[in-house]
């Protein structure tokens, strides 16, 4: 590596070693100087720019260096060496005009270098804008699924959606000349046109300061003439020193730069040939129209500022809005069940007042035919009916409770939820103005650059940049009639359609028993029975720190079966002392009034 350096430094020493020589030998004859120094100005401005373009490459190894530096040197030369004629004119302007056809055929090779990069970040753009409008379609036929009681459709819809996102955020979205290659390429660029430019103005402020230097010698006589001469002299080492220092401030940010670039493990190895070839066949004026776009585009705070992704804050908002959405998920498949289970129970209870009214029948009819055994069978079966119904009216109030506090939670959950889109609109509103107007204010930059650019290479990578920005306002124009997960929740409930075949109160109950793995028929026991038993595993498991909040409804239903109980009760206490005492008048009336009662 170092001998690389070292034959790079040994080269310009030695070019410079001959501007100084033969700027010492201008002093005899100012024609021959002009001549002189304007080819030494070719040569050294070749050298210049190559060195720049090879400094300037990332990928570039120490042998790399060593060995192509004479050879490129030499190409370089050859295609800026012109006629002195020629010379005297413009040495940077000859150079660059005599390469036209090389220049176009680098800028060729540029294209096709950097087109797979802004064809694939095109078609992450292309792709994303399908996928939006995918989605939309998506939403409005989950909608109207909603609608129609289609959940089947709805869900299949709602699982397309979800594979739809994932791909959405797996692409890789931005402008094509943000792309790192592209963006590392146009930077060097600017730096290495910058460079030329820096140089072309030192050249000609040296060439004015001889010309001005060589009119003041011929208009000079007597003995100022050696003064002035002296005086001149002084000038010229004066701009020499001042390009040396410049150079030495060049060179030394080349090796930090160079040292950093060692340091780094990825390195990409740009073509030093190409880029030498795209600036020869261009003028100072071209490269002074290049070097302003390039500063406008590449440094403009609208670009670096689209970004087509949502910020991190926003990913958080999104992230807690889907666990939150989980949870509500969750907590109304469990308040749904309860509600269920309590309907289930509420039937069952009603079950056990249709039985005891049947038992109570029964032992009136043994007692009136004297089969007290029987009566008694049946006095005992209905005290058993009775603890099941206040088992199952504890269950109902453990269940009530159970479900008011899961209702309760389930509230705070959706408010929160609530709460969580509002802000989430906010931002996204905020991020999409954002993004819509600085992808409006590139595009207006853009189409002014490229009217004036001239250049295939840039023209080919501001096109793309500006059919991504198109891509990007017409994504924010899909998505801006969309409705969002709020409008959702206010679309109207009363004009649902019933479902085409509706289950019986049966069928519901051995789905909710099977559901916690039991089974159960209309013509089964309630005392010990599944239902009874899953039913209590089931609130086992879903009870939790909820707060005793008790439903009017269900305590007026409790206190009126409590009092019909105990009714009960006292009736039949009565009647079996009517019967021990055989009034048998008093015996039928009691019969009647329990009968009642029991209807009631």
């Amino acid at each position: 590596m170092f001998a690389g350096l070292m034959g790079l430094g040994c080269h310009s020493n030695s070019l410079l070693h001959c501007e100084v020589m033969e700027g010492g030998r201008a002093s005899g004859t100012a024609g021959s100087s002009t001549r002189s120094q304007a080819k030494r100005e070719e040569l050294t401005l070749g050298s210049r720019f190559w060195q720049e373009c090879q400094w300037g490459g990332r990928g570039a190894t120490p042998d790399q260096l060593e060995c192509d530096s004479p050879v490129l040197d030499i190409e370089i030369i050859s295609s800026l060496s012109l006629d002195s004629d020629t010379a005297s004119a413009s040495s940077v302007t000859s150079g660059y005009e005599s390469a036209t056809p090389v220049s176009e055929q680098g800028w060729d090779n540029l294209v096709k270098k950097y087109e797979g990069v802004l064809q694939d970040c095109l078609q992450n753009n292309h792709t994303h804008t399908k996928i939006e409008s995918m989605m939309l379609k998506l939403q409005r036929l989950q909608q109207k699924a909603i609608l129609d009681d289609d959940y089947d459709a709805a869900e299949r819809f709602g699982k397309k959606l979800e594979e739809l996102c994932r791909e959405r955020g797996a692409l890789k979205l931005g402008l094509p000349s943000r792309q790192p290659s592209v963006a590392l390429f146009l930077e060097r660029l600017r730096q290495v046109v910058h460079s030329a430019l820096q140089r072309a103005d030192c050249s000609q402020c040296r060439k004015d300061v001889e010309q001005d230097a060589g009119e003041r010698s011929e208009s000079s006589h007597g003995p100022l003439h050696q003064k002035d001469r002296l005086i001149q002299e002084k000038r010229l080492i004066e701009v020499e020193i001042a390009e040396l220092q410049w150079r030495l401030t060049d060179l030394r940010d080349r090796s930090r730069g160079l040292e950093q670039q060692i340091q780094q493990e990825a390195q990409q190895v740009e073509a030093e040939e190409l880029e030498g070839s795209v600036l020869q066949g261009r003028t100072v004026a071209q490269l002074r129209d290049m070097s302003r776009t390039l500063q406008d585009l590449v440094t403009s705070e609208n670009r670096t500022q689209i970004t087509v992704s949502p910020s991190a804050s926003l990913l958080r908002l999104q992230e807690q809005e889907q666990a939150l959405n989980l949870s509500i998920k969750e907590a109304t498949a469990k308040v749904v069940m309860s509600q269920r289970l309590g309907s289930s129970l509420r039937r069952k209870v009603s079950e056990t007042e249709t039985q005891l009214l049947t038992l109570h029948e029964a032992k009136l009819a043994a007692i009136s035919g004297n089969d007290f055994s029987s009566a008694k069978e049946m006095k005992a079966e209905m005290k058993a009916v009775y603890l099941e119904r206040e088992r199952l009216d504890a269950l109902a109030k453990r269940l009530h409770s159970l479900s008011s506090g899961s209702s309760q939670e389930l509230a705070r959950m959706k408010e929160q939820r609530q709460q969580f889109r509002q802000e989430l609109e906010q931002r996204e509103a905020q991020h999409e103005s954002r993004l819509k107007e600085n992808t409006t204010e590139y595009i207006r930059l853009l189409e002014d650059r490229l009217q004036s650019c001239g250049c295939p290479g840039l023209e080919r990578i501001w096109e793309a940049d500006l059919e991504a920005c198109h891509l990007f306002l017409r994504g924010l124009q899909l998505r801006t009639p969309s409705c969002s997960g709020g409008d959702m929740e206010d679309l109207p409930t009363a004009e649902v359609y019933p479902p085409n075949q509706p289950s019986t109160k049966e069928e519901e109950d051995c789905a909710m028993l099977t559901a916690l793995g039991g089974r159960w028929c209309p013509e089964a026991n309630l005392q010990n029975s599944e239902f009874t038993k899953k039913l209590e595993e089931f609130l086992f498991c879903m009870e939790d720190i909820h707060p005793e909040d008790e439903g009017s409804e269900a305590a007026d239903l409790t206190e009126r079966c409590e009092l019909i109980s105990d009714r009960l009760m006292t009736l039949e206490d009565e009647l079996q002392t009517a019967i021990l005492n055989r009034d048998q008048a008093f015996t039928h009336i009691l019969s009647l009034l329990s009968k009642h009662t029991y209807i009631i």
